[in-house]
């Protein structure tokens, strides 16, 4: 299974999902593992196009955030990056867990809206 990414707000246990889609301070690129553990980058560049470069780039299946332009989820969808958008008011670690898990290919993602 290829791996998850989030859009936090700060990284650690304490991470929240940002609200904002290409601003967010932190991307957490979590493994494939049932434990969740991985590894945070900072988003330096803070630019839509280049955030979306990365996680194609790093064939996430999933990416999961508070907030997401239309552009940025048709670029990420038309490249099989699945997309989730959840809360904001919950530590992403207590999120995880409501987000379903899909296979591994590149033949179709999802939109949605997390109701955690």
């Amino acid at each position: 299974m290829r791996g998850r990414a989030a859009l936090t707000d700060r990284r650690g246990p304490s991470a929240f999902l940002s609200p904002f889609f290409e601003m967010a301070p932190w991307v957490a690129i979590l493994d494939a593992t049932p434990h969740a553990r991985g590894i945070w980058l900072r988003n330096h560049a803070r630019d839509r196009h280049a955030l979306c470069d990365m996680l194609i780039t790093y064939r996430m299946s999933l990416l999961l955030c508070g907030w997401i332009d239309a552009a940025s989820a048709r670029r990420l969808l038309t490249s099989g990056v699945s997309v989730a958008v959840g809360p904001c008011d919950r530590p992403l670690f207590d999120i995880l867990p409501h987000v379903p898990r899909r296979p591994a290919t590149d033949r179709f993602a999802t939109f949605q809206v997390l109701r955690v």
